[in-house]
């Protein structure tokens, strides 16, 4: 049962920002941890609300550290304005943008934009990191053993460094519960310790994969398909299981550029290759069809072949239409083939479904809305 698959794995990305589980090991020891004075916030601009210089005795304070491209921390906005607003006089949320430039070229005009744009959605302090010296992030986040974004640090009426982790996901209720108890002065330490040693060892094997993985991005933005096939091929047999679907995507991809008949016989030899999918991960028809759908439907210019291949693979698998994620492939595959009358029908199934679920974030909804309504445009339909 796939029940809210989608859900899970969107939160679960949330939490790490990045593909595949990482690498096992032991992270070093944080350098700001868990009942230690909170540094200071030495913003490079302050762009919304009084500008926090030091933190007031017997005030609590949220600061979480956020990007524009980043869609749980789109997600979190609004919880965070009501979290100000519930606690207003108490409580001061402060969003600090960093790594803005991982996806676009971080001005603090674009950024100020943003923030006004959100308007309401984004009622709370904000402040803009420098985003060469990142002042700020490696203060709280590379101190504190921690990369992913969004990240929210609590701090107590003493000043004290009280919860650190994720605020989506698994650690929400927790987060919550770390502020009512930082304002009623009980926070409990050890309970957040726990979850900080979480986030570094998540924060280790992120990182350590990132350096496995670079060469492999470095082919991919060189657009050298070449040289994906071969990093790819290397990761298959160094780290299978940690970037299994991450390395068969990628690879397909690469096979459909150079030889799009090559890259569609990879993909049938693997479907019927039960050690290799066992290997990787991808051992239902779901996962394994999904994958191939998610990879061929992102890369545009390929062949009409791909996009079928990838459709008919997955299309008897929503044929109940009871997962939203997987009807917005079709939708894609649909709308590359040219067949927009079946691209609507199938967002319009994925938006009801996810509205109707009640758990997506309202962003991640809309987004579908605007997707729906950009194919009911270009089909000449209001």
């Amino acid at each position: 049962m796939k029940t809210r698959f989608f859900y899970k794995m969107w939160a679960f990305v949330a939490a790490m920002v990045f593909c595949g589980a990482g690498m096992a090991g032991m992270a070093p020891e944080p350098q700001l941890k868990i009942g230690d004075p909170a540094p200071a916030i030495d913003a490079m601009a302050w762009i919304k609300g009084e500008p926090v210089k030091a933190f007031k005795p017997g005030h609590v304070y949220v600061v979480e550290f956020w990007a524009t491209w980043c869609g749980p921390c789109n997600a979190m906005m609004p919880h965070l304005s009501e979290l100000q607003q519930q606690h207003a006089g108490k409580l001061t949320v402060i969003g600090v943008n960093a790594r803005e430039s991982e996806h676009s070229e971080p001005q603090l005009e674009s950024v100020a934009a943003f923030v006004r744009k959100k308007g309401g959605k984004m009622a709370y302090t904000v402040a803009m990191d420098d985003p060469a010296k990142k002042t700020v992030f490696d203060a709280w986040m590379t101190a504190g053993g921690s990369y992913g974004i969004p990240t929210s640090f609590v701090v107590d009426g003493t000043g004290r460094l009280v919860w650190m982790g994720h605020p989506l996901g698994p650690n929400a209720g927790a987060f919550d519960k770390a502020i009512e108890q930082a304002l009623a002065g009980k926070s409990d330490l050890e309970a957040a310790r726990v979850i900080q040693a979480q986030v570094n060892e998540q924060t280790y094997g992120r990182l350590q994969g990132m350096k496995v993985m670079q060469p492999l991005r470095d082919a991919q933005q060189r657009g050298d398909y070449r040289a994906v096939v071969v990093e790819a091929d290397r990761l298959a047999v160094a780290s299978p299981q940690q970037y299994g679907p991450q390395v068969f995507s990628t690879k397909l991809t690469a096979l459909l550029h150079l030889d799009e008949k090559q890259g569609l016989q990879y993909v049938l030899a693997q479907a019927q290759d039960a050690q290799f999918r066992s290997r990787t991960g991808l051992q239902d028809d779901m996962s394994y069809w999904s994958n191939v759908a998610s990879a061929v439907g992102r890369e545009e210019g390929l062949g009409q072949a791909a996009y079928r291949m990838a459709l008919d693979g997955l299309q008897p698998l929503v044929a109940g239409g009871s997962e939203f994620y997987y009807l917005t492939l079709v939708a894609q595959l649909n709308d590359r083939l040219g067949n927009l009358p079946a691209a609507i029908a199938a967002q319009e199934k994925a938006v009801a479904l996810a509205s109707a679920s009640g758990e997506m974030p309202r962003e991640y909804v809309k987004n579908l809305e605007e997707t729906l309504k950009d194919y009911r445009a270009r089909n000449g339909r209001s």
